[in-house]
């Protein structure tokens, strides 16, 4: 994915879009989103759960909620660690 590594763009901007208003298509997020599509990335996986809800929305607002998986790292270790419990 473009913009990643040593020259990433920060994920989303959380913290300092979540309370601006900001057109679809200009978003952190968006572009991010877009990126991802433009790849061969099919899962997106995020370091905690607040960075999640902005990448999630703008899936929906581009109609690409299909496209692309939005995780965060909690949700797959619940996920293991139910799998785990469950004997898979």
């Amino acid at each position: 994915m473009v913009e990643s590594g040593s020259g990433s763009l920060f994920c989303c901007g959380p913290g300092s879009t979540v309370r601006m208003e900001t057109r679809t298509g200009e978003k952190f997020s968006d572009l991010r989103v877009d990126q991802a599509l433009g790849s061969e990335l099919r899962s997106w996986l995020f370091p905690s759960p607040p960075a999640v809800p902005l990448p999630e929305e703008s899936r929906v607002t581009m109609g690409v909620a299909e496209g692309i998986e939005v995780k965060d790292i909690a949700g797959i270790i619940q996920e293991l660690i139910q799998g785990i419990e469950l004997g898979r």
